[in-house]
This record gives structure tokens, C-alpha cells and sequence, in this order.
């Protein structure tokens, strides 16, 4: 599906579909509702090593596997702890009876990505995040379609006005899209919500 989501998106591209998005906010997932922060908040952005992200995903995965009862459903106390479990995982001091998980967003992509240039903490605004625990790591070479420019040079005949054969050359430029391997990162961020 993964693939699937990926080609799709590589075709989107080429083809000039995709616009001025937000790659955070296109695979984000809402975890809880919270309202927008005031224009006047910061936004901290912290980076984890990819262990410690990959370290709370898959306790978090483990827990909801062994419970009975789906996580929504869980009691508090069982909810408190699964949070203090992915905060400690996730290197946030804050008390977890403090802290709402608004939501996560993860991703693969040949594209640069970078947390730090704004759009991250734009996104994290609107959807009422303070603290977004971020992390990446490198996925292999994957196929990506780039636009590249061709030169098709083309000779003719004709006659110019003295009416005389001439041999003309022309030369006409093309983009086309193409298939390369690029690298491939994968992106995973957790949006939290502190209150103090």
C-alpha cells in the first residue's frame, strides 16, 4: 500500500498536481482534539534518534496487540500509562497526566525534507501542538520520476526567397519525465500537546 501510495504520489508530481502542500499534514493522523494554539505560542521542535522513535512505535503497537479492549476504550489509568511509556520513549520530561497526543504523521519520500524550515511548525500550530518529537531514517534507494529537458535537433529543406534550396536546422526542446533511483527517508513525528 505503502508503494502504491508512493507511485501515485511520484505521478502526481510529474504531472504538476501537487501544489503548495504540507507533506506533515498530508499523512497525518489525529490521535486527540485540541483547539488551535493563540499566534503567540512557540512551537518547540525536538529531534529523537530513529531507535528511540522506532523504540515507542513498536511498544505502542505491542500494548494495543495485547489488550482485550481497543485503545480508545481504555480506562484512564491504563491511557496514563501508555503515554507516560511513550513519553519516556520519546525523551519528554513532562508528566504524562500533562500532556495530550494530538496526533502523528510518518512518511516515506526521495524528496528533501526539512523539520526545521517552517512547515512543520506552521502545521503543528493549526492543529494545537507546542511540541512536535520528530525523527528519520534512511530507507534504501526507491524510484522517483524527475522532469528532464531533451534537445531534438531536426534538419529540412526550403526554399528562401531568392528561391534557392536551403537546408534549415532547427532545434526544438522537450521535457519528459524520467524514472532515477534516488534515496529514500522515512519521517515520523508525534504532535504533543504540554499544558503547564
Amino acid at each position: 500500500m505503502m508503494r502504491r501510495l508512493t507511485t501515485l504520489a511520484l505521478i502526481a508530481s510529474a504531472l504538476g498536481l501537487s501544489g503548495c502542500t504540507n507533506i506533515w499534514r498530508e499523512h497525518y493522523r489525529p490521535i486527540g482534539v485540541v483547539e488551535a494554539l493563540p499566534e503567540s505560542d512557540a512551537i518547540e521542535l525536538r529531534e529523537v534518534p530513529w531507535e528511540r522513535m522506532e523504540r515507542a512505535i513498536v511498544a505502542a503497537q505491542d500494548r494495543a496487540a495485547a489488550s482485550d479492549v481497543h485503545p480508545s476504550e481504555w480506562d484512564e489509568p491504563t491511557k496514563l500509562e501508555a503515554r507516560g511509556e511513550l513519553l519516556r520513549n520519546l525523551q519528554v520530561q513532562a508528566d504524562a497526566a500533562d500532556v495530550r497526543v494530538v496526533g502523528v504523521s510518518s512518511f516515506r519520500t526521495t524528496d528533501i525534507v526539512r523539520p526545521w524550515d517552517g512547515g512543520l511548525a506552521d502545521f503543528a500550530h493549526d492543529i494545537g501542538a507546542d511540541l512536535v518529537v520528530w525523527s528519520d531514517r534512511y530507507m534504501g534507494k526507491a524510484d522517483a520520476i524527475v522532469d528532464r529537458t531533451v534537445y531534438v535537433d531536426s534538419i529540412g529543406s526550403g526554399r528562401n526567397r531568392d528561391g534557392d534550396d536551403r537546408t534549415r536546422f532547427r532545434t526544438e526542446t522537450y521535457t519528459v519525465p524520467v524514472v532515477v533511483s534516488k534515496d529514500e527517508r522515512g519521517y515520523t513525528a508525534f504532535f504533543l500537546r504540554v499544558e503547564n
